[in-house]
């Protein structure tokens, strides 16, 4: 089996763990981009992490990798990620494309490219070892693939087109601002094409990440979405605790 919870998503700072593992579960965090102060206060205790995945070198993503490092957490990131962050070698696990990472309960991990202004970002796969598979891509304007198994979706919907151009044509935003929320965030309707690539039939839910308060709509991109896939939509929460 396989859970995804989201702790805080957004441009002021990403959490999110998952569990993988029936018989014996493991807990994976997927970016650490909150200050320590707050991740000590979250509803889990930090030696319960078996790992923690940073797709990339921003701080709203990053912001504690070396502190977590510092407590013994297994940190799993690309080189180039490690390298902007500023990590010593001993202090990470190198992450190739496509190479699978496997951890003490069978989980594996395996990362893929994505397209965003940073080092070497990532996105990830992880799997449990009844084989069930969680998709997860954040600040990336598109996907390269179609996935052929996914349970859980866990991908950035961090605005629309519609709402970009709608807000340069109302003087609200400038243009370019919105062409590089663009070319840096993925839109709604790149979303609903990536999800309609996939196979989704087990997937048995999709999170919206990363969401633009300005740039975005949650009830109707998740509606959106829903009436795309038939799926059960959730809509990841800045922070769930203020």
């Amino acid at each position: 089996m396989i859970d995804f919870a989201s702790y805080a998503s957004g441009s002021s700072g990403n959490l999110y763990v998952v569990t993988a593992g029936a018989e014996h579960p493991v807990k994976i965090m997927i970016e650490c981009g909150l200050p320590m102060s707050d991740i000590t206060r979250l509803p889990f205790r930090l030696s319960d992490i078996s790992a923690c995945l940073v797709s990339h070198e921003h701080k709203d993503h990053s912001k504690s990798a070396r502190q977590m490092a510092m407590h013994g957490i297994e940190m799993y990131m690309t080189d180039g990620t490690a390298k902007a962050i500023g990590l010593k070698a001993s202090e990470y696990h190198g992450l190739g494309f496509y190479c699978p990472a496997f951890l003490e309960n069978g989980a594996s991990i395996i990362a893929f490219p994505t397209h965003h202004d940073s080092a070497e970002p990532a996105g990830f796969m992880v799997i449990s070892p009844e084989s069930e598979v969680l998709v997860f891509a954040i600040d990336t304007y598109y996907m390269d693939f179609a996935f052929k198994r996914v349970d859980i979706a866990a991908v950035e919907c961090n605005h629309s087109y519609e709402i970009l151009k709608k807000r340069v044509a109302d003087g609200e935003l400038d243009k370019s601002v919105a062409d590089r929320v663009a070319h840096s965030h993925m839109a709604l309707e790149n979303v609903v094409g990536w999800l309609d690539s996939c196979d989704l039939w087990k997937c048995r839910e999709i999170w919206l990440l990363h969401m633009s308060d300005d740039n975005g709509d949650a009830r109707v991109f998740a509606d959106t979405v829903m009436s795309k896939t038939g799926i059960p939509v959730h809509v990841a929460e800045r922070r769930c605790l203020k």
